[in-house]
């Protein structure tokens, strides 16, 4: 760069413009033989910001400097993140880019700063060393960081220390704004509804109006918000109010994801204090993972909440603000609710949180879910917004005892099979000729490769050849030779590792699953999708002699995640196709209650046609004369169909279905 390019580059204070320097680059930028340079340029702006012109503004900086770096023959990818904090680890746009690095799409990572790729240390550098592992040069303007020098992981860690401490800065910041306001009485917060807020400088025709702001009631309001009130007060459910709100068209938050009220706005309404003049706020504070940097919410210690008397906001007296929130209490049906850490749930990701989440599907494909919140059931989804026609259910506590208890059958089923089941494993290995073949063939490649790792380290001291070239290959023939040899000492340790396993520990991790099944504790989720890798299917089934619909489960067992590890990692693939008390189970469970004349129609049946009476038939098995009865005509009918149990299994809409409120013809049959 010349002397005069440097200067017109430089502050022209005579004319009041300012050009800004551009980071000088110790190695030039270059594209690779062949082909374009192929550069990304990130940008991103936090949601405190809500600048939408930050993004042009970045990207138009970004190529200020390729132009005067005289970059110029290259193909750029724009890739950006808006309203997205730098402390989340995951991010759409930033996930874009570290996939381009993996794919190699990119030569060049172009950004204004290290912030705005993280504003966590740690993911920051995770990011900046993949690219360079994968040979992506990465520039980061501001903070004169450049993966071309050495130095960059130090320029790096003293830009993020600086980048990082900002946002804490930042929060503290806005809370002492936020306390004075609360102080002096501001609004502080979204806009509730049933009040107004005015500004104290008015807008004019060429400012916007400017804080701080204050609320007022809103007269169009306050009516309504006092009706319904006095609706929950008086025994109405919040789903009626709720329509209500809706249909009458009270305003919500402005921060509103839909604008019809449902019940749980409603409660959020009723528990409002604000409604009866006392304000609070900082009930519930934000809390960031370091790792993932994902914020969520937590509720504040009590001393740490802030409270202020706020009369003139009040809308409804005390005696009805109370009897509301009584009447919502009272429908509470968990007096002793625990939060938090306290919770059972906690910390359990919410598609685990069932035994059967993910794990159970409908003849149409779509998830069979939990439903209800007191006894409750599991129903197809797709039933519940009339896209399939399988409308049967499940009482959930007795599928879940009907499952665990034919899962565990199965499983203590092959406590008597164990010592000859290892014992059969291990004559079957130490006999197995496939793998002794197989031991022959990997050791006669193993001593093919060492003679072509020594041949080439002859070619390399002779200089018989390019030396990168074979440096090259002598490194692909160690690898292979590497590998080789780890397959020789599996197979070899096959059998050490069988005669090995003890069946008491094989016989005591049976019954330790077989006890988490039963119990149906937290993560039996987890273990029921080893035992069963492709699902249940709840498959409709209807009795013969009514228009009962009921459900079974039926799926395939695999045992084979019982062994333990170590013969797991030596055995490799084999284990699906592992024989013996092992091998893969198909399993039928009925998931719903057999009135009790039904086990025994076939046998009332047949005693009807020995001549038998009714109460002889009653008698013999066990059953009143009018259950004797029913069984006789469920056994003939099952008879005249020439079926063994008295259902048949469903693969279409059924022509009547008993307890199906609408018509089942009108929906299609299953996909």
């Amino acid at each position: 760069m010349s002397l005069r390019e440097l200067l017109n580059r430089v502050v022209c204070c005579a004319v009041g413009q300012v050009a800004v320097l551009s980071m000088l680059l110790r190695y030039p930028i270059e594209a690779p033989k062949g082909r374009r340079l192929r550069i990304c340029i990130y940008a991103r702006y936090s949601t405190e910001e809500q600048r939408a012109t930050s993004i042009d503004d970045q990207v138009a900086f970004c190529r200020r400097a390729l132009n005067d770096w005289e970059v110029n023959n290259a193909d750029i990818e724009v890739i950006s993140d808006p309203e997205t904090s730098g402390e989340l680890r995951d991010r759409p746009g930033i996930s874009e880019v570290r996939r381009g690095v993996e794919a190699g799409r990119y030569d060049l990572i172009l950004c204004e700063d290290s912030s705005r790729l993280f504003r966590n240390e740690s993911a920051c550098f995770e990011f900046v060393e993949i690219a360079v592992d994968e040979d992506v040069r990465v520039i980061c303007l501001n903070d004169n960081v450049d993966t071309a020098e050495e130095d960059w992981d130090e320029r790096l860690h003293n830009a993020q220390r600086v980048h990082s401490r900002d946002n804490y800065y930042t929060r503290l910041r806005i809370a002492r704004t936020h306390r004075r306001l609360w102080e002096t009485g501001a609004a502080v917060g979204p806009l509730r509804p049933g009040h107004r807020r005015r500004a104290t400088t008015p807008a004019t025709a060429r400012e916007p109006e400017k804080g701080p702001f204050f609320d007022k009631l809103d007269p169009d309001w306050t009516p309504t918000i006092y009706t319904a009130f006095e609706r929950i007060a008086s025994g109405e459910l919040p789903d009626s109010v709720a329509a209500w709100l809706s249909e009458v068209g009270l305003p919500k938050v402005r921060n509103k994801l839909h604008a019809e009220w449902t019940a749980a706005n409603v409660i959020s309404l009723i528990r409002r204090a604000i409604y009866r003049g006392h304000d609070t706020h900082r009930e519930t504070i934000v809390k960031r993972r370091r790792r993932t940097g994902v914020a969520r919410q937590v509720r504040n210690d009590l001393g740490e909440v802030w409270t202020r008397s706020m009369e003139h906001l009040r809308i409804v007296p005390d005696w009805l603000w109370y009897r509301a929130n009584d009447a919502i209490d009272a429908r509470v049906t968990c007096k002793t609710r625990t939060r938090e850490d306290a919770h059972p749930l906690y910390a359990i990701p919410r598609d685990s949180r069932f035994p059967l989440s993910n794990l159970m599907f409908c003849v149409c494909g779509e998830k069979v879910w939990s439903a209800g919140r007191n006894e409750g059931g599991y129903r197809c989804r797709a039933a519940c917004r009339g896209d399939c026609w399988n409308k049967a259910t499940a009482k959930r506590n007795l599928t879940h005892e009907r499952l665990g208890s034919a899962i565990a059958r199965e499983l203590l089923g092959t406590v008597g099979h164990l010592d000859a089941f290892v014992a059969h494993l291990g004559e079957r290995l130490a006999s197995d000729v496939d793998r002794d073949q197989e031991l022959r063939r990997r050791r006669t490649t193993e001593r093919t490769l060492v003679s072509a790792i020594d041949r080439l380290g002859v070619a390399i001291e002779l200089g018989n050849g390019e030396v990168e070239t074979l440096l090259n290959r002598l490194t692909q023939r160690e690898d292979e030779l590497a590998r080789e040899r780890a397959e020789i000492e599996r197979l070899e340790n096959q059998c050490q590792t069988v005669r090995a396993i003890d069946p008491q520990q094989l016989r005591s991790r049976v019954e330790e699953l077989t006890g988490r099944l039963l119990e149906l504790g937290k993560g039996v989720n987890v273990l029921l999708r080893r035992l069963i890798p492709e699902g249940i299917t709840a498959m409709p089934y209807q009795r013969i002699d009514c228009g009962l619909v009921v459900l079974r489960a039926e799926f395939e067992l695999s045992l084979a995640p019982l062994l333990p590890e170590q013969l797991a990692l030596v055995m490799a693939g084999e284990l699906t196709e592992v024989d013996g008390p092992l091998a893969r189970r198909r399993i039928v469970a009925d998931l719903f209650e057999e009135p009790p004349f039904v086990a025994h129609a076939a046998e009332a049946w047949k005693l009807k046609q020995e001549g038998r009476t009714l109460d002889q038939i009653g008698s013999q098995l066990g059953i009143a004369k009018r259950q004797a009865h029913l069984a006789s005509q469920l056994g003939r009918a099952m008879a005249e169909a020439g079926l063994d149990e008295p259902y048949i299994r469903l693969t279409q809409t059924p022509e009547h279905a008993s307890r199906w409120r609408s018509s089942t013809s009108s929906s299609g049959d299953a996909a």
